[in-house]
């Protein structure tokens, strides 16, 4: 004995989706990933490569922030860790020189 459920709409639109696959396939991937023109996202995603500890660390810096300031997201503590560190690159460029400078007892860049 087999359940009997009534039929429902999206029955229907899944019912004709699954009917036509692979006929259409290039068609309903591209409206799937499309985004429409007129909501352009001010966020991204970006990728850098950089040590096991120091992104360790940066993550645990985003959670410090995230748990001392209420209703802040790890993406909003992690944006105002880097903002920082972009509001203050002449620091960072020069601790870099410095610590160039100390390995290889010269200031000139290698290539």
């Amino acid at each position: 004995m087999s359940k009997q459920f009534d039929p429902s709409p999206a029955a229907d639109v899944l019912a004709a989706r699954f009917g036509r696959r692979g006929k259409d396939a290039k068609k309903d991937v591209q409206a799937a990933v499309e985004k429409p023109a007129t909501a352009k996202s001010s966020m991204t995603t970006r990728s850098w490569y950089i040590s096991t500890a120091t992104a360790d660390e940066l993550s645990a810096a985003a959670e410090t922030i995230r748990h001392s300031v209420p209703a802040v997201s790890k993406h909003q503590a992690l944006e105002a860790l880097l903002r920082w560190a972009i509001e203050h690159k002449g620091d960072v460029a020069a601790a870099l020189a410095a610590d160039r400078k100390a390995q290889t007892g010269s200031s000139a860049p290698t290539s």
